[in-house]
């Protein structure tokens, strides 16, 4: 795939956070190693961020793929590989990208990681722990508009937090017979980082096509995706041309896939034919190596 050297300009939103430094135009290799479902754990140079891994589904097996207790229990202490994470990023308050309890326990045990998700995160982990006060300071809720996003700064990582919704699921109200999206209420950001020089967008459970409007103004600032995240069911034709004609990540990683493997099995098959390259790691700490050409 092709690539460019890019620069990115902070003009487009009104909050610019910065926690601590700011991020110079270096370029270090990424390792991307996955943990569960959505979860991964992102490593360049001397930096380090967890993003949607700290969770525990047990009962929930036969739909997800969770964390092994011994993994958990790592994350939990922040013991290697998961000592010195910089930044947990949070994309939404479900169980299966989220324990507000664990990731209590890991800023305990890492003082100088900040957590950042929206306000439903926020507000799970206020209400769920009774320390909560000794780490606030370290929570960090954002709420962009859908299709714009607010920029911070952590640890020299460059964030853009993206209001991209929940994609819906439709569901019959029993009383009613008239159905309903299950998670039209659930907060979801989308994040875009640049770690040592390489951007990461990891879009949590939106669906591309419901915001290209927001891709597109990426796009029209110059803004390049490096490795893009996104669940293995998002392919639609829609989907696909957002990320093929607008994002053109140049390393594409599915995610999310259900444990089912007659489904597995379906979805890579259309991978391997269409999208050889792409990523799809489904073994705790499977991992690649990015190198950006610069």
């Amino acid at each position: 795939m092709k690539s460019k050297r890019i620069f990115t300009f902070i003009i487009f939103v009104s909050i610019l956070i910065t926690i601590t430094g700011c991020q110079g135009q270096r370029y270090s290799d990424v390792t991307v190693t996955y943990i569960a479902s959505d979860g991964y754990l992102i490593q360049s140079a001397d930096k380090k961020v967890l993003i949607d891994a700290i969770f525990n589904i047990e009962g929930d097996e036969q739909y997800y793929y969770g964390p092994s207790d011994s993994t958990l229990e790592k994350m939990e202490q922040a013991l290697p590989p998961f000592d010195d994470i910089d930044i947990v990023f949070v994309t939404h308050r479900h169980f299966d990208h989220f324990d507000p309890v664990s990731a209590a326990r890991h800023l305990e045990s890492n003082r100088d990681a900040i957590l950042v998700g929206p306000s439903q995160v926020f507000e799970m982990l206020r209400d769920s722990c009774s320390n909560f006060e000794l780490i606030s300071e370290r929570v960090i809720a954002l709420a962009p508009e859908k299709d714009l996003w607010v920029e911070i700064v952590i640890s020299d990582i460059s964030i853009r937090a993206l209001g991209l919704a929940h994609g819906s699921y439709m569901i019959t109200d029993e009383e009613t017979g008239e159905q309903y999206d299950k998670h039209a209420h659930t907060q979801n950001l989308g994040y875009l980082f640049t770690i040592n020089g390489n951007n990461i967008m990891h879009i949590g459970d939106a669906r591309l096509k419901n915001h290209e409007s927001c891709f597109q103004k990426l796009r029209d600032e110059g803004v390049k995706t490096d490795i893009l995240f996104i669940g293995f069911y998002d392919i639609s034709a829609e989907s696909q041309n957002v990320f093929f004609n607008i994002i053109e990540p140049e390393e594409i990683v599915f995610m999310h896939f259900t444990p089912d493997a007659k489904v597995q099995e379906q979805y890579i098959n259309i991978f391997k034919e269409h999208m050889p390259d792409a990523h799809i790691l489904l073994e705790p700490f499977d991992s690649f190596q990015y190198k950006r050409q610069e």
